[in-house]
């Protein structure tokens, strides 16, 4: 049940915060323009993704936690995090506050490639994808087309997905720690080899290539369809 609330808090808290976000990203022009290869949507929604993961960091850890500890712990000995209070304060004593954010490095890194490699192959397949003659793609097309840009964009990226997830997971749980990103792929190219930083990723593309190819169309019939 703890798993479930959290899961529900962490997707509603992101969701607020990275509209949030996104609202004052496109409201503030900066000076300067950095990354002047992305449209300025995508730099908006990269800046808003950023903030949306930092600010619910410590119940993504969290939940990622619930997820693994019944796996990793030993023998019959009991589980170490039973509630979401519980568990927050067993890491804010044992780890300090830092240990909320353990993995949110890794996963901020990843919003930036990640993100910018789906809008791009999703603008690349347009004219691909289109049918002759068409101005735009069908809502089917751009259903397609972002269930392959969420592909492409994952099997780029998931090396750095696989590593926050083996950072967030360090402490009680396991023996291994890391110092860091680069420190954590180095190990686990060295005990484990490149393969290893590719663990789980077929049952993630299955999940992602739906998930985004619908945010992909719905996100495409609400921009055009919204009044002026």
């Amino acid at each position: 049940m703890s798993h479930w609330i959290i899961s529900l808090e962490y997707s509603h808290l992101q969701i607020t915060v990275m509209a949030t976000s996104y609202k004052a990203a496109t409201t503030t022009e900066a000076a300067a323009t950095p990354l002047p290869f992305l449209s300025k949507d995508t730099k908006h929604l990269l800046i808003a993704g950023c903030a949306s993961r930092t600010a619910v960091a410590p119940l993504e850890r969290l939940k990622i936690l619930y997820q693994v500890q019944d796996v990793m712990k030993r023998g019959t000995e009991p589980k170490q995090y039973t509630g979401m209070v519980q568990s927050l304060r067993k890491i804010m004593v044992e780890e300090g506050w830092r240990g909320m954010f353990k993995g949110n490095g890794a996963n901020c890194v990843r919003v930036f490639p990640y993100t910018a490699i789906q809008f791009a192959a999703f603008e690349r397949l347009r004219p691909v994808l289109a049918e002759p003659g068409a101005t735009d793609l069908s809502p089917l097309r751009k259903l397609l087309a972002g269930s392959i840009a969420g592909v492409v964009s994952v099997a780029l990226t998931y090396p750095l997905d696989f590593i926050r997830a083996r950072i967030t997971v360090q402490g009680n749980l396991t023996t291994q720690h890391y110092n860091g990103i680069l420190h954590a792929f180095q190990v686990t190219i060295q005990q484990e080899g490149v393969k290893g930083l590719y663990r789980g990723m077929s049952p993630t593309i299955v999940g992602i290539a739906p998930y985004v190819g619908l945010n992909f169309m719905v996100f495409e019939s609400l921009r055009q369809n919204a009044p002026k």
